[in-house]
């Protein structure tokens, strides 16, 4: 029993002198925390004291940035009003397009589209003695009469008022005919009467979508790989 006792009491002294310095060793371990949470948090004022300081401009500097921010501001302008642009000028090509469509269904051939339109320009007929000051676009300078060119004046019609026409070859001044007004290609499409080559061709917009041929090959493709895998099961299962 008091071997008992001496034994509980040596591990007891073990036990309080291994306690001691585990305290001791926490006291100062939180003493040492504290100290570098105290350093770190003086460094970090010292950071943010130091970059306060390197973020503040002189005037030169302020100036260039405002400068730059412009230009900046300028080229962004730039590109949102070409974007624009390009916006409106698609919807007009396709507005285009549409109407030449309409076009070459209505006429079959350009001769057609060309009297049509030459029709819907405005009448050789004024009320003034004095012609325009500026000659209508459609109204040529010379004319083809009897296969001699002829100069087109303005002067009284034969059936009354004003107008523009030309001198027959027996001395009477002719009104100007519809039909040798001046057509102007892109005027007439743009008034919807077609889109037509010099040979009198009709010009049709380009495709937006792929062409036949390309759907053709993909198909091919398709077939193609369709068919290896279908070969390729059947001799594994034969295999």
């Amino acid at each position: 029993m008091k071997r008992f006792l001496i034994a509980l009491g040596i591990v007891s002294l073990i036990g309080i002198f291994d306690f001691i310095p585990a305290d001791a060793d926490a006291r100062s371990s939180s003493r040492g925390f504290s100290s570098s949470r105290s350093s770190s948090s003086s460094s970090t004022r010292s950071r943010s004291s130091s970059s306060s300081f390197s973020k503040a401009k002189s005037p030169a500097q302020k100036a260039q940035a405002a400068t730059q921010a412009k230009a900046d501001a300028k080229v962004r302008q730039q590109k949102s009003d070409a974007k624009a642009k390009q916006q409106v000028e698609a919807k007009k090509a396709k507005a285009l397009a549409s109407k030449d469509k309409d076009a070459f269904s209505k006429y079959k051939t350009k001769a057609d589209a060309e009297k049509s339109y030459q029709a819907s320009l405005p009448a050789n007929k004024y009320t003034s003695q004095t012609p325009p000051t500026t000659r209508p676009a459609h109204i040529p300078a010379t004319t083809t009469v009897g296969g001699k060119p002829v100069n087109v004046t303005y002067n009284v019609l034969p059936s009354g008022g004003y107008g523009y026409g030309y001198y027959s070859p027996t001395g009477q001044f002719m009104n100007l005919a519809a039909t040798m007004y001046i057509v102007d290609s892109m005027s007439m499409r743009n008034a919807g009467y077609g889109n037509w080559s010099a040979t009198g061709q009709p010009i049709y917009p380009p495709r937006s979508g792929p062409s036949l041929f390309s759907v053709l090959l993909t198909l091919i493709l398709i077939g193609f790989i369709i068919w290896a895998v279908f070969a390729y099961t059947t001799r594994e299962e034969t295999a």
